[in-house]
Order: C-alpha cells, then sequence, then structure tokens
C-alpha cells in the first residue's frame, strides 16, 4: 500500500491524504529506546491532530500495548491472522479484548477478522465497541440482512 504523510491545514489540523493515515509499526518488547521511538510516533501523530492507534495481532501478547494504552484512541484487535478474508474468528483474542476493557474503560476497541453473526456477541460482551466485517457481510446473499443480523435483529 502506498502512504501520503499527512500534513497541517492552516488550522492546524492534519490534512489526511484519502481520508486516513496508515502507519505500520511492530510492537516489539525491548529497551526503553524502542518505547521512546514509538512514544515518539504518538507525539508526532497528536501533533498533527489526528488519532493514533495500534493493531494488535493474534500472536502478539496484550502486554505489548501496555506502555502506550493511556495515550492511544484505539487498538484495534486483529481476530485473524492477518492475509486473507474468510478466516475463522480465533476466541484466544476475547481475553485480550478484556483486559484492554479493564485497563482503559473510554478507549476505542475495535476488532477484525471472523466477525459474522455467531461471533459478534462473544466481541462486544469481552468490550469491543468498533466492529469490522468483511467475508460475513459481502459474501451474503442478502447484505441488509447480513447487517441486521450483526445489529442483532434476526429478521
Amino acid at each position: 500500500a502506498m502512504l501520503r504523510l499527512p500534513t497541517k491545514n492552516s488550522d492546524g489540523k492534519a490534512n489526511l491524504h484519502q481520508g486516513a493515515i496508515g502507519v505500520g509499526i511492530e510492537l516489539i518488547k525491548g529497551s526503553l529506546t524502542h518505547i521512546t521511538y514509538k512514544n515518539k510516533i504518538i507525539n508526532k501523530i497528536h501533533d498533527m491532530k489526528a488519532e493514533c492507534g495500534i493493531v494488535l495481532n493474534p500472536d502478539t501478547p496484550v502486554d505489548t500495548v501496555f506502555p502506550y494504552l493511556n495515550r492511544l484512541d484505539s487498538v484495534l484487535i486483529m481476530c485473524v491472522h492477518p492475509g486473507f478474508s474468510g478466516q475463522k474468528f480465533i476466541p484466544e483474542v476475547l481475553s485480550k479484548i478484556k483486559k484492554i476493557r479493564e485497563l482503559c474503560p473510554d478507549i476505542d476497541i475495535a476488532v477484525d477478522g471472523g466477525i459474522n453473526d455467531e461471533t459478534i456477541d462473544s466481541v462486544l460482551n469481552a468490550g469491543a465497541n468498533v466492529i469490522i466485517t468483511n467475508s460475513y457481510v459481502f459474501s451474503s446473499k442478502d447484505r441488509a440482512k447480513a447487517i441486521r443480523r450483526l445489529k442483532g435483529s434476526n429478521e
């Protein structure tokens, strides 16, 4: 994917090219230098008046994000291994959602991967408040019905 670095508008807010900033930072447990570097990136994003979030893959320990939680606007928890659409939900991520919600009651917790009418209740009950779904909706013969089912209606 191509990334254009955002610039500031005259009002000091970030000019987000094509509506979003996408930055991937591999979180690695390490020395204070690593933490300082990641905090500098978080500062730069916030200085541009943009929100900052971190993605947590299924195999990444949840405590990897703890040093940053109080400075983040969101955490995206991948419920499948990144790569291809249509994978099965990994239930072990539920404990990560619960732990982050416990530590940061006001943070946005997004979930992506394997979300359908059978898994949505478990991620919501664990504390997720932003739901990302793809295959379930777009592979459905009746997309409107699939969305209604995600919202809790069995119509």
